[in-house]
């Protein structure tokens, strides 16, 4: 049974780990979210981050559960395909932003139009769906939480039996949320004083950087299904 104190731990330090596993912003979910509080979709970025974490933090609570030692046996088969799907993901998301150009809003008045369009719809679901799809998508996130749980736990941070895994999902989604609201506000803060080229660079950049995580899990994807793949063994011709 968990006692209160116990409890308040568990939240406490998935918190922690939430913030910390949401740091590197050249993620999938993280671009996106980067992109969108750059360009001013602040409010979309929030929403992104809100269906994100709803995801991640199921995954979350699920492998501080226990269920990844049942799907342990699977993840030879789960892992390709999850890094597979990064691949296409990556890769989609990465080569817009090589391309893309920023333009001063300032003295553009079509990007005044789309700004103003872009908030419309960033009052939609659109966004969350966006978040959630990400995170979905990434099945390989329950090995990573699995990881992450074993060590803590060996660390006696947390116990497994006296741990309740929906505050460690809580407290992951805090952590989640806590980490990309302060991207957002920061990068809200002070896009308004970067170059419109500045701007493209570090979109371009970005974009860069995703494009050479996106080719690493392809390369390691197709890796992985050489190396499952049987063995031929060559006919002999009995004598």
């Amino acid at each position: 049974m968990a006692t209160f104190a116990m409890t308040v731990q568990t939240v406490v330090v998935a918190w922690v780990l939430g913030i910390m596993t949401s740091l590197p912003l050249f993620g999938p979910t993280s671009v996106v979210i980067f992109t969108n509080g750059i360009q001013g979709n602040i409010r979309a970025g929030r929403f992104i981050a809100l269906g994100s974490g709803l995801v991640e933090c199921v995954y979350a609570g699920i492998a501080f559960w226990g269920a990844s030692s049942v799907l342990g046996q699977y993840m030879d088969v789960v892992m390709p395909v999850a890094k597979a799907v990064g691949f296409i993901i990556c890769l989609a998301l990465g080569v817009p932003l090589v391309k893309y150009v920023h333009k001063d809003p300032t003295k553009d008045k079509a990007s005044k139009e789309g700004s103003k369009d872009a908030f419309a719809r960033s009052l939609t679901l659109r966004p969350l769906l966006t978040g959630m799809s990400l995170a979905a998508l990434n099945p390989a996130l329950i090995a990573s939480w699995a990881g992450l749980s074993t060590s803590v736990v060996s660390a006696g941070l947390l116990d497994f039996d006296a741990s309740p895994a929906p505050a460690f999902a809580l407290g992951v989604f805090l952590g989640i949320q806590t980490c990309y609201t302060f991207v957002l506000a920061v990068v809200g803060h002070y896009r308004e004083r970067l170059s419109p080229r500045l701007v493209t660079l570090i979109m371009r950049g970005t974009g860069s950087v995703l494009c050479l995580v996106g080719v690493g899990l392809g390369v390691s994807a197709a890796l992985s299904y050489t190396s499952a793949a049987p063995a031929t063994v060559p006919l002999k011709t009995a004598l």
